[in-house]
């Protein structure tokens, strides 16, 4: 039935009803063999036939600003825009919808293809380098000495992990952070966290995340977050990636001055990374995590600049705020620190 949308139905009805005039004045007189009415039977079928295919098969072509727009909307990747400019191409051009369908199996078919591709690169990078080819991350190192009227020193380090396989993607990271004046502790702060991902789809993929922390100052001994829930690459393109995470949480505490406690809440993450040049990346990575009570958030801004092979020198500023429901409960701690990094 789709493939006869095409037909200007007026026009052919009036045609129609003149071949059944036809076709019974020339069944009617004489009164002819039962072979002879079977031809003539045959015959008028067969026109009739023909009549309808060649009307089925006059489908106005896809106008040339339709199909720019559907290629257009496959180049950019995004999911929900090619489903939404393939909706508006079927109702503007009810009669090309063989020629849309066309378009759009080609381009399914293209994005299986690459997709095949990128498994194949990855078994053939696992049969030619063993699973060590699947880990990246960095190695970050940074520190202060001071003197004079007040003397210390602050001292910083990091790391991160990422393996990525076929179907899973574990992140591993870790920070010290740890400063002195005059023999006094100025700082004490401690973070580590781990996270499998389970690809899902393209771009969207089920996680699950246990972070422990602890600081001094902002008045925890130890801290543990549990999360699971979803997340979704934003954006890819142009060099921008984004991805958000969503997802509910359970958090036990520790604290240095009152009962310990746990929670049940929401926690919410973005990380985005924007490569302004080859040897010039800004990245934000955000964090935050509420319940009834608490509200919590981290944010780290950071501008790195590759200085030769995998060496790389990094400024960022760092802000930390937390909120347990009282007015003296309210606090916030932030620093820049430069640092130098080690890809792998």
């Amino acid at each position: 039935m789709q493939a006869m949308s095409g037909i200007h139905w007026p026009s052919a009805r009036g045609r129609l009803g003149g071949l059944a005039t036809w076709a019974r004045r020339a069944m009617s007189g004489p009164r002819r063999p039962w072979t002879g009415r079977a031809i003539w039977s045959g015959v008028v079928v067969g026109i009739l036939l023909s009549f309808i295919l060649a009307g089925s098969s006059s489908a106005a072509p896809l106008e040339p600003g339709i199909q720019a727009m559907i290629e257009t909307a496959y180049r950019g990747g995004d999911a929900a825009t090619v489903a939404a400019v393939l909706d508006v191409a079927r109702k503007t051009a009810p009669d090309s919808l063989a020629e849309i369908q066309a378009l759009e199996s080609r381009y399914e078919h293209q994005a299986a293809l690459v997709r095949a591709e990128r498994l194949q690169a990855v078994r053939d990078r696992l049969a030619q380098t063993g699973a060590r080819s699947l880990w990246s991350g960095d190695l970050e190192l940074g520190g202060s000495q001071f003197t004079g009227g007040l003397e210390g020193f602050d001292l910083y380090a990091g790391a991160k992990a990422t393996r990525d396989s076929l179907h899973w993607t574990q992140k591993f990271s870790g920070r010290v952070d740890y400063g002195e004046t005059d023999n006094t502790k100025t700082k004490e702060q401690v973070d580590a966290s781990y996270e499998p991902e389970l690809k899902l789809d393209q771009g969207l993929f089920a996680y699950g995340a246990a972070a422990y922390a602890h600081d001094r100052f902002l008045g925890y001994r130890h801290r543990i977050t549990a999360s699971v829930g979803l997340g979704v690459t934003a954006l890819d393109q142009s060099g921008l990636n984004v991805v958000v995470e969503v997802g509910s949480a359970v958090r036990y505490a520790r604290y240095y001055t009152r009962p310990s406690e746990d929670r049940l809440g929401a926690q919410a993450t973005v990380a985005a990374r924007w490569t302004v040049r080859p040897n010039l990346t800004i990245s934000e990575d955000a964090t935050v995590y509420a319940d009834h009570h608490h509200t919590t958030a981290r944010s780290t801004l950071s501008l790195a600049t590759r200085l030769f092979g995998p060496l790389e020198a990094r400024l960022a500023y760092d802000y930390q705020f937390e909120d347990d429901g009282t007015p003296e409960g309210r606090k916030g701690d932030s620093e820049t620190r430069a640092t130098l990094a080690y890809s792998f």
